[in-house]
């Protein structure tokens, strides 16, 4: 764009600024004209803030507006709302991070214990290995001093030779067994059992991507947030939300078995599949979002039968192609489709587009 152009835009922006103002009746009152363009311009780059909860606050000002009282007193109040939102989120976002270090912190834990379980396996395979070798070394001298003939001395050396390599051979294919188990633990959430975690996916994200880049074949990703998750945990409690997760996963990790595609949990509430075709991923997305609204969950207690709950999610799916040539392009694509699922009504799937 032109200088001139961008000048021209800037200005038809900055008349609707002052034609809002007007409108108000704010034009000569800094507190207030600051108020509206702090929640106009800057609101929306808080990163932290997801996109219903900065049109909540942006309609908390507005509703302020209509009222055509700005006092003192008037604004103190606004701000003060303002404030208590903040403080909710970050409350919010506060607890889910700790919620997020102790599930880190459990699932290092059982990594450790695994490794430490490992530990005396690799110390007894080396002491084996190298009582092996000593024998083998006193094997053989034995052989070369029992003045064999050459053919009878080489047939031997052979034999032990080939026993010795068939015990390290036995050894290593157990250790090997051990440490890709190891590895798989390291691959897998510590709380949603069997889905991967967000190491696992960013690794396999930026391979697939690279992959059907090259060979121009699609790929699509889908982003599922469970629906009003915070209020299932504050009615029924953080082990009602857990076992909700767990159930969702479930779901989400059957429908990406039929597909070859590949799920793993992105972060909190926030799962993520990975599809290989373009039309596998609406088919996919529609069948996991009826499965969730369709399943009947039973809150447990420690008496008496559950309470039947029921649960939604909305999804975001993108597709690699156009301006989305990257991993990160398509996560926050994905990313914003989903965030218009929610603002659309929740419980359902929108497909994002340039």
């Amino acid at each position: 764009m032109s200088a001139r152009g961008r000048a021209a835009g800037e200005n038809r922006e900055a008349a609707e600024v002052y034609a809002f103002f007007e409108r108000y009746g704010l034009d000569g009152n800094p507190p207030w004209m600051a108020l509206v363009l702090f929640i106009r311009d800057l609101l929306p780059r808080l990163t932290l803030l997801p996109g219903p909860e900065v049109a909540q606050i942006q309609g908390l000002v507005l509703a302020a507006l209509e009222k055509r009282d700005f006092s003192d007193a008037a604004l103190a109040s606004v701000v003060t709302a303002l404030a208590e939102r903040f403080r909710a989120v970050m409350a919010g976002h506060l607890a889910a991070v700790e919620n997020k270090l102790e599930l880190e912190r459990d699932f290092s834990v059982s990594l450790l214990g695994a490794i430490e379980e490992i530990a005396p396996e690799l110390r007894s395979a080396a002491a084996k290995q190298e009582a092996n070798l000593v024998g083998l070394d006193t094997n053989a001298r034995a052989a070369v001093l029992a003045g064999l003939d050459k053919q009878s001395l080489a047939a031997r050396l052979k034999d032990l030779i080939g026993t010795a390599l068939e015990s390290a051979k036995e050894e290593s294919s157990k250790l090997e067994k051990k440490v890709r188990s190891l590895e798989q633990r390291a691959k897998v959430d510590p709380l949603l059992t069997g889905l991967n975690n967000r190491r696992s996916f960013d690794e396999h994200i930026a391979e697939a991507v690279d992959r059907h880049s090259k060979a121009a074949s699609p790929l699509a990703l889908l982003m599922i947030d469970v629906d009003r998750f915070k209020a299932i945990n504050d009615t029924h409690g953080h082990q009602a939300g857990d076992d909700v997760l767990k159930v969702i996963a479930k779901i989400v990790q059957d429908k990406a078995k039929e597909t070859g595609a590949f799920a793993a949990r992105y972060g909190g509430e926030e799962l993520v599949v990975l599809i290989p075709g373009a039309e596998a991923a609406a088919e996919t997305a529609q069948a996991l979002r009826r499965a969730v609204e369709n399943y009947e969950f039973l809150v447990r207690q420690d008496e008496g039968p559950g309470q039947l709950i029921r649960f939604t999610v909305s999804i975001g799916v993108a597709d690699l192609a156009g301006n989305r040539q990257t991993a990160a392009d398509l996560i926050r694509d994905a990313d914003k489709a989903m965030y218009m699922a929610k603002n659309a009504g929740r419980n359902r799937v929108v497909r994002y587009k340039d």
